[in-house]
């Protein structure tokens, strides 16, 4: 079962990183493929910081608030407002924070 939620959260980066892309060009596809990226990364992340062990409580919790501001990306996005990329650099930083963790 974990081996098929990494597949399917790297596929969610995959569509996620296409669908910035297609945004950045005013693609119209580009909020849908967007929209598909982020929801299994939001699903994986709220589902590892379920059944997270106690020490990684944190972590997860600070995963899937970053996973949160993608969305808000998203909403912004379809809103037509040009605020939605600093939703993507406040996920962008949080996660790159997050890598350099350690229990």
């Amino acid at each position: 079962m974990y081996k098929f939620l990494s597949i399917l959260y790297y596929l969610g980066m995959a569509f996620l990183f296409v669908g910035i892309v297609l945004l950045l060009t005013d693609s119209r596809a580009g909020l849908i493929v967007y929209s598909i990226g982020v929801v299994p990364i939001v699903g994986i992340r709220l589902f590892n910081r379920i059944v997270a062990k106690p020490e990684r409580h944190r972590i997860n919790t600070i995963l899937f608030a970053s996973s949160l501001f993608l969305v808000a990306a998203g909403v912004a996005k379809y809103y037509h407002e040009g605020y939605w990329v600093v939703f993507i650099l406040i996920t962008a930083v949080l996660d790159f924070y997050m890598s350099f963790r350690r229990i």
